[in-house]
């Protein structure tokens, strides 16, 4: 019969669990590639994990954004005309029919985005 010491037989199951514990460098790549697929789908699927924000659901949000859009559209009408009549395309008369119902509806526009946006803190203006 073999009598170990204390300090061999340890030294036996370190050697014994060394071997059978040491992971192989397939396996390592494998969880490695794992865990970055893991992190790329969280990554992506952020915004659905999130939900819808209050924000998409309030109507005047989205009548604020398309009145916005419909003021840079008016404005680029003002200036497209306006360079008509530098090119002489418009008459002058044509052109001051044409600009004041241009400037009309910016400014039905301009007072329709007012009266949605929320009023500001009046305590923060300097004058």
């Amino acid at each position: 019969m073999l009598v170990l010491s204390a300090t061999q037989r340890l030294l036996v199951r370190l050697q014994f669990f060394e071997v059978r514990l040491r992971p192989s460098p397939h396996l390592l790549e494998f969880l490695l590639a794992v865990a970055i697929v893991v992190l790329v789908a969280w990554f992506v699927t952020a915004p659905l994990r999130r939900g819808p924000s209050a924000r998409d659901d309030d109507p005047a949000v989205a009548e604020l954004a398309d009145l916005e859009a419909r003021k840079a559209a008016k404005y680029r009408q003002i200036r497209d005309a306006e360079a008509d009549r530098a090119a002489g395309k418009l008459t002058e008369e044509d052109f001051k029919r044409l600009d004041r119902e241009l400037r009309g509806e910016a400014v039905a526009i301009l007072k329709r985005i007012d009266r949605l946006r929320p009023p500001r803190a009046r305590d923060d203006d300097p004058g």
